[in-house]
């Protein structure tokens, strides 16, 4: 049956890279001093949740799998983000895969990308409610 899914959840590496704050005169400015650690969160979540309470910024989460299995010639594998609030950007065993501004669900096709052993890298800018929030999964799909 198609699309079959592989969930990416479970903890992924986080770490804070930069932290938004307002200046006395009002500005917003990034700052990349007196970070939090870095730290593990169990996705999907907010960042809120997983141990950043009252972060505003920019934030690394890294994943890594193996390969999916056997893929035919005729299958596909893509990668679906059912939510991240806040500005994304995506690699994948260092190829940028995509930037994402909307608060929609996203997905790139990954057939060509995918190595025995695998690093996913989202880097998230966003205020307090900021992270991947939705599912991150891979969807083998017959080809079109």
């Amino acid at each position: 049956m198609y699309p079959h899914r592989i969930r990416l959840r479970g903890p992924w590496e986080c770490e804070p890279l930069a932290r938004l704050v307002t200046t006395p005169d009002g500005r917003n400015e990034t700052v990349t001093t007196d970070l939090p650690v870095p730290c593990r969160m169990t996705m999907p979540c907010r960042w809120s949740e997983g141990g950043l309470k009252n972060f505003a910024g920019r934030v690394r989460f890294r994943r890594h799998f193996g390969y999916p299995g056997r893929i035919d010639e005729n299958e596909r594998v893509w990668l679906t983000f059912a939510g991240i609030e806040g500005t994304a950007e995506t690699w994948l065993n260092h190829q940028f895969l995509g930037r994402n501004e909307a608060q929609q669900p996203i997905e790139f096709e990954i057939t060509g990308v995918l190595g025995k052993r695998n690093e996913l890298v989202i880097e998230v800018e966003g205020q307090e409610t900021g992270g991947v929030y939705g599912e991150v999964a891979m969807e083998i799909r017959l080809a079109t």
